[in-house]
């Protein structure tokens, strides 16, 4: 029997937050044209992958499998700034749109001398703030889509200013790619 031993000083992040882009892109995931958004300064963000289980039971109520149902697949985060700029985008630009979106989730070289990328191809931002006078920070979510076909991402590092040189390919029925480099 193998032993696996996920252990890696490396892998532990003290600074977090990262760099979160994105760039409008139709249902199917196909960019064409348009700026790419840089979302400011984040707090905090993290991906999210969840499968729904269902416990079914016997005739004595013990449980006898377990099934699984759909994928809930989210990147949610904080905002570092309350500006009017992220407000009024928010509030103007998110309804009915989709987005690529593209997060930095390690500093550059941070992660064993690597940098974490995610590259995702289809997501809807989630129209949402709450600004109190003590608290500017604000929380986001985006609602990663399946890709019903591949989508590739070409010159990453000119749409949003990766490490990732080549070309990112998301896979037909996937959600995202993680690049380390």
């Amino acid at each position: 029997m193998a032993v696996n031993n996920y252990k890696d000083k490396g892998s532990v992040i003290k600074f977090g937050g990262g760099v979160l882009k994105m760039r409008a892109v139709d249902d199917a995931g196909t960019y064409t044209s348009g700026d790419t958004t840089d979302l400011g300064y984040i707090n905090d963000c993290g991906l999210r992958f969840e499968t729904e289980t269902e416990d079914v039971p016997d005739e004595t109520g013990q449980t006898v499998t377990s099934l699984e149902g759909n994928d809930t697949v989210k990147l949610e985060g904080i905002f570092m700034q309350s500006n009017k700029s992220v407000l009024d985008f928010l509030r103007d630009n998110t309804v009915g749109a989709y987005y690529q979106v593209y997060y930095k989730a390690t500093p550059t070289a941070g992660l064993n001398g690597l940098t974490q990328e995610l590259f995702i191809g289809i997501a809807k931002l989630k129209r949402m703030f709450d600004v109190k006078a003590n608290t500017k920070r604000i929380p986001f979510e985006f609602t990663l889509l399946k890709n019903e076909a591949e989508i590739s991402i070409t010159s990453p590092d000119s749409a949003y200013g990766s490490i990732e040189t080549d070309t990112v390919t998301i896979t037909a029925n996937k959600y995202y790619q993680i690049v380390e480099n």
